[in-house]
């Protein structure tokens, strides 16, 4: 929302009783196009994984803004499961791991299906921060 500042401007009595009013407006800067980023992501995706092999990825804001919303998705095409892995504040109850704050952002770790991958793994991380911007 634009702020403004109102001025008046009096001119010298010998140049004649006037007065000159006007409105100078301030438009806010529009945020930097920085939306947030899923980096250190172990294994590499594509990569094959083991039953039992634990991901760890971050995600986090180049520019520190905080987050309205993380969710990550797993789906099993295969298989036809299709789950919340982590809603933003908590592992779902089919997932272990944990989350730590990070500078920026979060670090998640040791994330893990409890029973393992039941098949190939599509992860889908979804985040949102608090001016729109997002990246999945």
């Amino acid at each position: 929302m634009p702020s403004s500042i109102d001025f008046v401007q009096f001119v010298p009595q010998s140049a004649g009783s006037r007065a000159l009013f006007g409105r100078v407006s301030f438009l806010p800067s529009p945020p930097v196009d920085a939306p947030p980023t899923i980096s250190n992501i172990t294994p590499t995706p594509g990569t094959p994984i083991s039953q039992t092999q634990v991901i760890n990825f971050e995600v986090t804001s180049p520019v520190s803004r905080t987050f309205t919303s993380i969710i990550v998705l797993a789906a099993y095409p295969s298989n036809g499961i299709y789950e919340v892995l982590h809603d933003g504040v908590r592992f779902s109850n089919n997932y272990t791991g944990t989350r730590t704050v990070i500078s920026g952002g979060y670090s998640y770790n040791n994330v893990l299906r409890i029973g393992g991958w039941p098949s190939t793994l599509n992860l889908t991380i979804n985040a949102v921060d608090s001016v729109g911007q997002e990246n999945s």
